[in-house]
């Protein structure tokens, strides 16, 4: 599973993540991103994006975030 890790959460959570293939946002180059460009190379890239961002649900319509 490939999982992305918003800027705004510690980049050691990856540490935790162990068996899973975890990448930055930082690592991935999209730090200039904002969050709908952000989530569409979200979506073609990767099986999971984690972020605090509580205001991201309202960014894309097109995913279900809960």
């Amino acid at each position: 599973m490939r999982i992305l890790l918003d800027e705004n959460l510690d980049p050691e959570l990856a540490d935790l993540l162990k068996g899973f293939e975890v990448t930055t946002v930082a690592q991935a180059g999209w730090r200039s991103y904002e969050n709908g460009a952000l989530l569409a190379l979200v979506r073609q890239h990767f099986d999971v994006f984690l972020t605090m961002d509580k205001d991201i649900a309202h960014q894309h319509t097109t995913w279900a975030i809960a």
